[in-house]
């Protein structure tokens, strides 16, 4: 289990980032939570995320 963060202005990259960090902390994802803020494209967050973790039920 690992938690992330990022300070990047870019919500992909951020979360390309805390994937990534979290990945290798803790192996493959068997269930992940994504929490975000309003200050980032919603979508974005989701593309980067999903481009790490992987396919996964929504």
């Amino acid at each position: 289990m690992d938690v992330g963060y990022s300070d990047k202005g870019n919500g992909y990259e951020a979360a390309k980032e805390v994937a990534q960090r979290s990945l290798e902390a803790s192996g493959e994802s068997v269930l992940a939570f994504l929490f975000t803020t309003d200050s980032y494209e919603q979508k974005e967050v989701w593309k980067g995320t999903k481009e790490k973790v992987g396919n996964g039920q929504q």
